[in-house]
């Protein structure tokens, strides 16, 4: 059986190692976005060296990279989400019940301090930047898209209606 002390030098260990975790847990999520970055980056090189490439039925390589850097931001959105869930879920099932051992509570008192600005509009949290920049990754993409969607559309309207 531990002592009171023990049990509390205990949950301050686990404290600190579970801290620990969180930290390279968002490493890892930097990590990722840094993947998506680089993808996309490669993407549009793709589709400014090969733009014009023709393929079947007034399809265009850029149609092609444009249509996967589409999937990719969709997917980086996804993955942000995602590392954002699983983020509240250590803080709020993990940590703070940690906390609750202890006699100060400084990863609450961030949250608190966090939540409040962000309810009076001065603070902006990093996960909402990342999902604008894979919104306007997206639109770009979108956009180029578009760009040699629209007339190969058009062109397979005139060559039906000409037949």
């Amino acid at each position: 059986m531990l002592t009171e002390i023990e049990n509390k030098n205990l949950i301050l260990e686990q404290y600190k190692i579970y801290l620990n975790l969180k930290d390279k847990f968002t490493n890892r999520s930097f990590n990722t976005n840094k993947f998506f970055i680089t993808i996309s980056i490669i993407l549009f090189a793709l589709i400014f060296t090969y733009s014009k490439v023709p393929l079947p039925f007034h399809v265009t390589t850029a149609m092609i990279f444009s249509l996967i850097g589409m999937g990719i931001c969709i997917l980086w959105w996804s993955n942000v989400d995602t590392y954002e869930i699983f983020n509240l879920i250590k803080i709020k099932n993990v940590i703070d019940k940690l906390e609750a051992e202890m006699p100060f509570k400084c990863h609450y008192m961030e949250k608190e301090a966090l939540d409040e600005l962000k309810a009076k509009r001065k603070a902006f949290v990093f996960s909402d930047i990342q999902k604008i920049i894979a919104i306007g990754v997206f639109i770009i993409f979108m956009v180029l898209f578009l760009h040699d969607a629209v007339p190969a559309i058009v062109k397979g309207l005139h060559i039906k209606l000409v037949i």
